[in-house]
């Protein structure tokens, strides 16, 4: 999706099996949007550039089943 809001209609009308959620969205409140996401049952994993403490407690109490900080470096 390219926003907040066409990815709550994705989430609810595809049904994925879990959410990639970039916390730092220009168009929408991105904890309040993975609180929403995580009350109607769907896994999220937090996205952010933001490292700091204070952030990923944010996430984490919205909801995000993990926290992912980038740039993502797989392996």
């Amino acid at each position: 999706a390219s926003g907040g809001p066409e990815g709550l209609l994705m989430a609810r009308s595809q049904g994925p099996d879990c959410v990639l959620l970039d916390l730092d969205l220009p168009d929408a409140d991105a904890l309040a949007l993975m609180a929403r996401l995580s009350e109607e049952g769907l896994p999220v994993i937090a996205l952010s550039q933001n490292p700091r403490p204070a952030r990923i407690d944010q996430a984490f109490a919205a909801g995000a089943r993990a926290y992912l900080t980038m740039p993502l470096e797989p392996r």
